[in-house]
């Protein structure tokens, strides 16, 4: 059944296929949307009278495809020197929702206009070349071998029909499974419970509970494969039997998303005309996008022609428009390579962030595979976000595990107190105590005052090991209530069938330790649960109750008699009994909930200035700081510059200079044998050295066998210090740096350093400059050889005149520290 020209618009005239391609669009006529027939394919069985909204949604969707087909020309009075027309395939099947057949296009610009948008695609049609073929086939297309008057360049939009170009653009312009479901974000109806906050540092979340309106989900393809689109409001309501943002070819949910929906993955119709929607927003048109197919195409089609500043704006406020917002959390691969490519900050952060959270938690894994899994810890498929030299994500990834992983460790630590964001002063006034109670001389008080330190430690521990060992089959999830789980699932049914995924608690539990604490669930329990559990342990602990330890420590400390001691206590305003007492319990474990607070708060807490509301997000962690977002391009806030840079671990400051042309320093302070590798040794106050992959090889360094995984240690055989305070080596390899006494002139007719003087006879290698001039001048003259010109020693090896650079490549990875 062919499909027939809309003819029951009220006050509307019907599209005119084959109308002339000057006139303007009937945008002044006041339309007013089809309502219901009796006709039983177009009957609504969801009710006769559609919502207000939705009524306007299909009138501006109406007005947009009249518009396009009959495309405005820039406004009077501009120049209209470039005709630029694509051509339709000739065999294609298929109209557009108004039953109007796409033909060949036709559209006049402004050359200023397009020389303005610095597009190097558009500029390189504008060459003679070009020119005359761009002239030859709009003469056989369309049969003009003269050009109208005015008209001075001729281009041709018409994507190619073969070729590695199409495949190319093919690729780019392939439909992502996100966008081709995303019309049923217009007909799910959330949980109503995705609007609460979960607590009181969550905002308000207006919208996260709302169906996506038909504004942003209505159009579907530029091939119609409806009769009834245009006029059947029910198509557009919401659907209480919709389950999701969720294919049906799964076996869960059947016959849920209508043939005529399915749209293809690319559609050379589609191609041509968004095409034509992106010239006529060139030319000052709206661009109306209200489907994700739509905002697709076009984006991408726009990012082809190296325009993407003509659809930022649209693209942006679609990406932006509450509650399509969950598009990007739903999604965040394709909205971080759209943001990306169109420069959008917001969406980018926002996406960055879930990715970010997300590949962490699969980094902290006790088993790794090369590729991430192709679902995320909950269950949300997964997709490809683009290529780069560096990949951002990986390297914010690891840098946040890092963070997160030792944030634990030092709740685990001993200095767990002295660690928190806020002071605890009542620790800080115990730890103040130390030299008071060695003063003392009372072994009994020296005893009891270690047994308390540890015991305050051990207790918190005790609590941090039973929030991260609690029961995992408890649905609260490590004390957190339900209410937090019940947000989640219903979060996760936006993109997972109600009967394809395993609950929260059970996907959860199979997460590791690592991991755990990369998710907010185990923080949220510190919050809420770590004093009661550290009070609770304080009664259990050991043999001795930390209550009674205190009691002792404050009535022993009391009666010490040493006088410096008893003048420090005095200061501290310790006076005995009745007085105040030296370690107050109580006020500890109250200082000590408010720092749990606020170090909890710190890491839960992710709502900056980005301005995106999250509200499918509260499984992950999104508190990146600057470290993990520097990654990110400077126009995102970031430090990413192009020049990868970022992504490289900083040189230190060459205290005696450069090693050797190139990237590689020596700073002149480095003890022998030293390793970097868990952290930077300091000599003097300076960073030990270390050296990065330079243009020069490594296959002569004596190494230090001993050093593995990032660094690798020069082994040096110092036998004392120069009198500038560099180590003397008999290492001939390592750099010499010219001490400041020999700078002058008078110091090179003194005695010179041992050292000083080996190296500056040394016989260069071949690789050196001095080297290889040597070596043409013994060539030129044909007399001796190098060695013999050179030769210092008779005992000198002989050069087997292997290069330096041999293996060189395979140290990649790895810095070495002279």
């Amino acid at each position: 059944m062919e499909q027939q020209p809309i003819e029951n618009w009220a006050r509307t005239p019907s599209p005119l296929a084959g109308a002339s391609t000057n006139e303007a669009a009937p945008m002044d006529v006041e339309f007013e949307p089809p309502r219901p027939t009796d006709d039983p394919e177009t009957t609504s069985p969801r009710g006769s009278e559609p919502h207000p909204a939705i009524r306007n949604a299909m009138q501006q969707n109406f007005m947009d495809i009249v518009a396009t087909r009959l495309h405005r020309n820039p406004a009077k009075g501009k120049d209209t020197s470039v005709l630029a027309f694509i051509i339709f395939p000739k065999d294609h099947t298929g109209t557009a929702c108004d039953g109007s057949r796409w033909g060949n296009v036709q559209i006049r610009m402004s050359y200023d206009t397009l020389m303005g948008l610095n597009s190097s695609k558009i500029n390189s049609m504008l060459r003679p070349r070009a020119q005359e073929r761009f002239r030859r086939r709009l003469a056989t297309e369309f049969g003009m071998h003269e050009l109208p008057d005015s008209v001075k360049y001729v281009l041709d939009f018409t994507p190619p029909v073969e070729g590695a170009e199409l495949a190319d653009l093919t690729a780019k312009l392939w439909l992502p499974r996100i966008v081709k479901l995303w019309f049923l974000a217009g007909h799910y109806s959330p949980d109503p419970i995705v609007a609460n906050p979960y607590d009181t540092h969550s905002p308000s979340r207006p919208m996260a509970d709302s169906a996506v309106g038909a504004i942003m989900a209505m159009g579907h393809d530029d091939i119609c494969k409806s009769y009834s689109c245009l006029t059947d409001a029910s198509l557009w309501q919401v659907d209480n039997g919709c389950q999701g943002i969720v294919p049906d070819d799964d076996g869960f949910v059947i016959g849920h998303i209508p043939p005529w929906r399915k749209v293809e993955d690319y559609c050379p119709i589609r191609h041509r005309v968004s095409i034509l929607r992106v010239l006529q927003a060139i030319n000052g048109k709206d661009l109306m996008l209200n489907s994700a197919v739509r905002m697709w195409t076009v984006a991408q089609v726009a990012i082809y022609l190296e325009v993407p500043q003509v659809v930022v704006d649209p693209v942006m406020q679609w990406l932006s428009a509450p509650p399509n917002t969950k598009f990007t959390e739903i999604c965040p691969e394709k909205a971080f390579e759209l943001a990306h490519a169109l420069k959008i900050p917001s969406i980018l952060t926002a996406a960055f962030k879930i990715l970010v959270s997300e590949t962490a938690v699969d980094y902290a894994s006790t088993v790794r595979s090369p590729r991430l899994p192709k679902e995320s810890w909950v269950g949300r498929p997964r997709d490809d976000y683009g290529d780069f030299p560096s990949d951002p994500v990986e390297y914010a990834a690891r840098a946040f595990l890092e963070r997160i992983t030792a944030t634990f460790r030092t709740l685990k630590s001993d200095t767990v107190f002295d660690s928190f964001p806020v002071r605890i002063s009542e620790w800080e006034r115990l730890m103040a105590m130390r030299d008071i109670v060695d003063r003392s001389g009372y072994p009994e008080l020296q005893d009891v005052y270690s047994k308390l330190t540890r015991a305050l430690v051990n207790t918190f521990h005790w609590a941090v090991d039973r929030i991260h060992l609690a029961d995992r089959s408890d649905y609260g999830i490590h004390g957190c209530d339900g209410k937090l789980v019940e947000l989640t699932e219903a979060q996760r049914r936006h993109y997972l069938p109600s009967k394809n995924h395993l609950p929260l608690p059970m996907a959860y539990s199979k997460l590791v330790r690592s991991q755990q604490v990369l998710t907010p669930f185990f923080w949220k329990a510190m919050r809420e649960k770590a004093n009661s559990y550290v009070q609770e342990a304080a009664s259990v602990f050991g043999a001795e109750q930390v209550q009674q330890t205190t009691r002792k420590f404050n009535r022993d400390i009391t009666e010490v008699y040493d006088p410096q001691a008893r003048a420090m206590l005095e200061q501290m305003s310790v006076t005995g009994r009745g007085g105040r007492s030296a370690f107050d319990l109580a006020k500890f474990h109250n200082e000590l909930e408010y720092a749990i607070r606020a170090l909890t708060d710190r890491i839960l807490k992710h709502y900056d200035g980005v301005l995106f509301p999250f509200f499918l997000s509260d499984h992950l962690l999104l508190n990146l700081e600057d470290n993990e977002l520097k990654y990110l391009p400077i126009w995102a806030d970031g430090l990413d510059d192009g020049s990868g840079g970022v992504f490289q671990e900083v040189i230190p400051e060459a205290e005696m200079g450069p090693s050797e042309p190139g990237p590689g320093y020596h700073t002149g302070y480095t003890v022998a044998g030293t390793d970097t590798d868990m952290g930077a040794s300091t000599v003097g106050g300076y960073a030990a050295t270390v050296v990065s992959k330079s243009d020069l090889g490594l296959g002569g360094l004596e190494l230090d066998d001993a050093t593995v995984a990032r660094s690798v240690s020069v082994q040096q055989t110092g036998e004392g210090r120069s009198e500038w305070g560099g180590i003397i080596s008999r290492n001939m390899r390592r750099v010499v740096a010219v001490p400041s006494e020999m700078m002058s002139e008078d110091r090179f007719t003194e005695e010179g350093d041992g050292e000083w003087d080996e190296a500056m006879y040394q016989r260069p290698e071949g690789h050196q400059a001095v080297g290889q001039a040597l070596e043409r001048y013994v060539e030129e003259e044909g007399g001796s050889s190098v060695d013999d010109v050179m030769s210092l020693d008779d005992d000198d090896e002989e050069d087997d005149g292997t290069s330096t650079l041999d293996g060189f490549e395979d140290m990649d990875d790895i810095n070495f520290s002279l």
